[in-house]
């Protein structure tokens, strides 16, 4: 899916906003930057080279003092809008095809639920993450089932958030084994899906689409 995607925006990137161009541009340098790890020794790397394409797809600047958006609200909405636009279903071959097994696997593993690391952690309102975790693994195959893509991808995403913040805030020992299944799972995952995820933005493409403006605009001096 990398090439393709890749290929479509070396056709088309000339017709594209500066803005949206960079947008595009930053999010694919990531991904062939984690294509370059190969080794199951690298997946920690190629995991946090795949969030940041991801990062790059929907990140937008906010107002200093705007606190109502978070991150997560902020990726789900993006996820939303970009199934809206998905007419060739792209997305949903990704999340009801081959990754579907994978995907099933992080949804129902306990240490991609945060409530169970709060149970841990003695968070009395968390004493009931086992019941929690079964009613989210229920919602997610109850999804599978309605072609639910939206919620599908809500639910993944709060457990990939889950290995993200481990990795990135020194939560997890680098090439650790006690995650390398888990790890391994969403990087396969995503490998398809933020491509997917690009190339419908670039199907989509419209001068008046907006999608936020550059965390960090570039600025030629």
């Amino acid at each position: 899916m990398l090439t393709k995607t890749n290929e479509y925006y070396q056709e088309r990137k000339l017709s594209f906003d500066e803005t949206f161009r960079t947008r595009i541009h930053r999010s694919l340098s990531w991904l062939r930057k984690a294509d370059t790890f190969t080794e199951e020794s690298d997946l920690d790397m190629k995991f946090i080279c795949l969030w940041i394409a991801f990062n790059a797809a929907y990140g937008k600047s906010l107002p200093a003092l705007d606190h109502s958006c978070s991150e997560k609200y902020a990726f789900k909405s993006f996820i939303e809008k970009i199934i809206s636009l998905d007419s060739v279903n792209l997305l949903a071959s990704v999340v009801c095809g081959k990754y579907a097994m994978r995907i099933s696997f992080l949804v129902e593993n306990k240490f991609t639920f945060q409530k169970y690391w709060d149970f841990t952690k003695g968070v009395e309102e968390a004493s009931d993450w086992k019941r929690s975790l079964s009613a989210s693994v229920k919602k997610y195959n109850d999804c599978r089932i309605s072609m639910d893509v939206s919620t599908i991808l809500s639910i993944v995403f709060d457990r990939l958030y889950v290995l993200r913040n481990q990795l990135m805030h020194g939560g997890s020992s680098c090439g650790s084994k006690l995650n390398r299944e888990t790890i391994d799972d969403a990087v396969g995952f995503l490998s398809d899906l933020i491509p997917s995820m690009l190339l419908v933005m670039m199907m989509n493409y419209k001068k008046d689409h907006d999608w936020g403006q550059l965390f960090y605009v570039p600025v030629k001096e």
